[in-house]
């Protein structure tokens, strides 16, 4: 059983992933994500920071954690922080590895509003 999974993992390909396999998949949505947070980033300086990470799995630090986590759940993004309570904190988010391009855009989006009603809030 072990090794079927690992096989359809590396080996297995699907159209909804453009043909790619599963591990090609979240390096491609990986990189999706990473250009996406970096702009985020970049956008809103005092909020985000400090984008890291590789495929699927990626850390952001942020201004407040728990304000961050509190509005990311008023916006639709189920958020859980890392680490200890120190300021800036840190949030991690982790996709599947068969996440499709528009659910990369949806988080990226709701990441966005996220920001954007924090530094409204700042205001």
């Amino acid at each position: 059983l072990f090794r079927s999974v690992i096989d359809t993992f590396l080996h297995a390909r699907d159209d909804l992933f453009a043909g790619l396999g599963f591990a090609e998949n979240e390096l491609a949505k990986g990189e999706q994500l990473r250009r996406g947070l970096e702009r985020i980033a970049e956008h809103h300086p005092a909020i985000v920071s400090d984008v890291q990470g590789r495929g699927c799995m990626w850390g952001i630090s942020v201004a407040s954690r728990p304000e961050f986590v509190r509005e990311g759940w008023h916006q639709g993004a189920k958020l859980l922080g890392a680490g200890g309570t120190e300021q800036p904190g840190r949030v991690r988010l982790v996709l599947p590895a068969d996440v499709l391009a528009r659910e990369v855009d949806h988080v990226l989006e709701v990441l966005q509003r996220t920001c954007a009603a924090l530094e409204g809030a700042s205001n």
